[in-house]
């Protein structure tokens, strides 16, 4: 409320165009479950991003390297679409999906911290448990 009417004061002394203040709470709320789905796909991402890095950090030859990265990402890309992928039709229901990406992403937390990156496990850790906690508050992970 004060933010609207701050907003109408600007506008009103002529300091540029009004900036968008949300209507009432559910519009805010649906804009952070937009959010929340947003960064799921970002950790997704990130996911993928951890095990290439720790893939690529264990392979001792230098030619190995490379080959070991896409084949731990696309491995991992491949069971993501069967399981995890909101429109495969072998997605795992509740809470067998809850529990799958809590391993998942604890296991890249760990591939980070295990290539020496612990605080960027740390973070993908922090940062996927609130994601898949709200998603679950707000009902975003449904089963196919």
């Amino acid at each position: 409320m004060v933010a609207r009417a701050a907003a109408s004061r600007h506008q009103e002394h002529g300091h540029g165009a009004q900036f968008a203040v949300p209507a009432d709470e559910e519009t805010s709320v649906a804009i952070l479950k937009g959010a929340n789905l947003l960064l799921a796909f970002l950790l997704e991402l990130a996911m993928l991003a951890a095990f290439g890095y720790w893939a690529h950090g264990v392979a001792d030859a230098a030619w190995l390297r490379w080959p070991l990265v896409v084949l731990m990402v696309g491995m991992l890309t491949a069971l993501w679409a069967v399981v995890a992928a909101p429109k495969s039709p072998r997605r795992l229901g509740l809470p067998g999906l809850t529990l799958f990406k809590i391993g998942i992403f604890g296991l890249a937390a760990l591939a980070l911290a295990g290539a020496g990156q612990s605080a960027w496990g740390i973070a993908l850790a922090a940062a996927a448990a609130v994601n898949i906690a709200l998603a679950r508050l707000w009902g975003q992970e449904r089963p196919a």
